[in-house]
């Protein structure tokens, strides 16, 4: 009786001991087909016409421009990216910065994935997370101009190495 409350103790912080980074992300799931992540899109809206559709490579890149709520923010666009019909990452951005919205992300993200931190990522303001499965990048700026964005990626499908 006690080695199987044992064994079941040890199963159960094995298990909290494993968590990983959440792979789905305002309704849609890294490594899910584009036909489910597009129908998604367009159900939770607002979606518009007004797509921005890229190739980069095998990849397919849908920008939405639009009025987006996730992690205690408001974005104006939503970017789904697709490599071999596959969602890779997706990536929610701003041009204007909320010093005190921006401070209570980085907070937050920093406090839930404190475990998964890379130290060896270069650039200010920005930090990754990662739990070998699932990255999450943080930027405060680019080429010194003020832009928030969180961007999730499979790194399953994507080489995070190459961005380092």
């Amino acid at each position: 009786m006690k080695r199987s409350i044992l064994l079941l103790l040890f199963i159960g912080l094995m298990i909290c001991s494993n968590a990983q980074i959440r792979r789905t992300v305002w309704g849609i799931t890294l490594g899910s087909s584009k036909e489910s992540a597009i129908a998604i899109l367009i159900e939770k809206g607002p979606v518009s016409q007004d797509w921005c559709y890229l190739i980069d490579g095998q990849a397919e890149i849908y920008c939405c421009p639009g009025i987006f709520h996730f992690a205690g923010a408001t974005w104006n666009t939503l970017s789904v990216t697709f490599t071999n019909g596959k969602v890779t990452s997706i990536d929610f951005s701003r041009s204007q910065t909320d010093h005190v919205t921006d401070m209570a992300i980085r907070k937050a993200y920093r406090e839930k994935y404190s475990e998964y931190k890379y130290e060896n990522l270069s650039g200010f303001g920005s930090e990754m997370y990662t739990d070998g499965k699932t990255s999450i990048y943080l930027s405060f700026e680019k080429d010194d101009e003020p832009l928030i964005s969180i961007s999730y990626h499979d790194k399953t499908e994507y080489n995070i190495e190459n961005d380092i």
